[in-house]
């Protein structure tokens, strides 16, 4: 009778090493900590110094952010801020956070997502959000990993599992669960194996792909195959998204998108905003100035340059949408982003957008 007991302890043992891992590794990525190379199973926050990373003084105190750029390991991001950081509107890539330490919120049309430890937050398609994190000290840093979204990998494992398309309501395409012992187990496997001098490509498919079949199997699960399934509402709004992405500055009713996808206007923009929080016209207009945005700070184009590049015919009418979702006119708002960005490189949301 007291073996139950027993295998409890253990589960919360493993998950507490778990978490260390995730913190030590996270520290060391991120330059915030001497680095990590091989963590010994009964002690999780020893650490060996690698060539790789940077030695540090241990009294850093600003944000830090990196991706991993190995074979195979694209998509894979750490972070580590020490100070409460507040991001300007920007575009949400298809991924999975993980929080080792602190609290995220994200905010994306009518939704807000308050997400830390124990609770991850996945995203299946490209949304517009606001976010910012609330706290954050470098004795209690806020620390995250990020995997990128493979659909892919979705689709292939999807077809695999056979599941009967279900008629069920629209849902978001963002979304907190729990974090069960197996995918937090995942994720450390993961970030252990990015610390490898020379990580196992082999190996790295393998996590990878294990972290997306067990999404799949989540309380999500459904949801993400949908949209990768032919026949579904969401995945005629999943390519329509995808066309909107490359053709931002096209102008389109949301009659003629509608049509792209075989749909009736009505059920388009039902699901559209059900799954997006977003009506269409709402969701090109955040991509256009999204990109208008990118194109100011990172090609030095102009504001009129940048406008007309994006879609907009008149001048006026971008300064003024622009202001109302940046809260600063276009010149103003790259200028001071130029200067940040002088005193603050490689500082970056979990999608890997400045």
């Amino acid at each position: 009778k007291g073996f139950p007991m027993a295998e409890h302890l253990s589960d919360r043992v493993n998950q507490d090493r778990c978490w260390n891992i995730l913190k030590s590794v996270i520290l060391a990525k991120t330059g915030l900590a001497p680095s990590v190379q091989n963590i010994p199973a009964g002690n999780p926050t020893d650490k060996t110094k690698t060539d790789e990373q940077p030695e540090t003084d241990g009294e850093r105190t600003g944000p830090a952010y990196v991706r991993s750029t190995g074979q195979d390991m694209d998509g894979v991001g750490f972070y580590a801020f020490t100070e409460q950081a507040e991001f300007p509107p920007h575009i949400f890539t298809p991924s999975v956070v993980v929080v080792a330490q602190g609290t995220k919120i994200l905010r994306t049309g009518t939704e807000e997502f308050r997400y830390g430890e124990n609770v991850y937050f996945l995203c299946g398609a490209e949304i517009p959000v606001y976010s910012c994190i609330p706290e954050a000290s470098p004795v209690h840093p806020y620390l995250a990993l990020s995997l990128t979204l493979n659909m892919a990998i979705v689709k292939e494992l999807s077809a695999q599992m056979h599941r009967p398309l279900e008629n069920t309501p629209c849902t978001s395409i963002a979304t907190t669960q729990k974090l069960d012992a197996d995918l937090l187990d995942a994720f450390t496997r993961l970030a252990e194996l990015t610390m490898h001098a020379h990580p196992s490509p082999v190996l790295a498919r393998m996590l990878i792909q294990e972290i997306h079949c067990r999404l799949l199997e989540s309380p999500f699960g459904p949801a993400l195959y949908r949209l990768t399934t032919q026949g579904s509402h969401e995945n005629q709004i999943y390519r329509s998204l995808a066309w909107l992405k490359e053709n931002f500055a096209a102008t389109v009713s949301v009659t003629d998108l509608a049509r792209q996808v075989n749909m009736a206007p009505s059920t388009y923009h039902k699901y559209f905003k059900g799954m997006t929080s977003f009506s269409p016209l709402q969701y090109q207009k955040r991509l256009r100035l999204h990109e208008a945005r990118r194109l100011m700070l990172a090609d030095g184009l102009d504001v009129a340059q940048a406008a007309m590049r994006v879609g907009y015919e008149s001048t006026t009418q971008f300064i003024r949408e622009y202001k109302r979702l940046y809260g600063k006119s276009p010149k103003k708002d790259t200028t001071l982003m130029k200067a940040s960005q002088q005193e603050e490189k490689g500082v970056e949301a979990e999608d890997g957008t400045v």
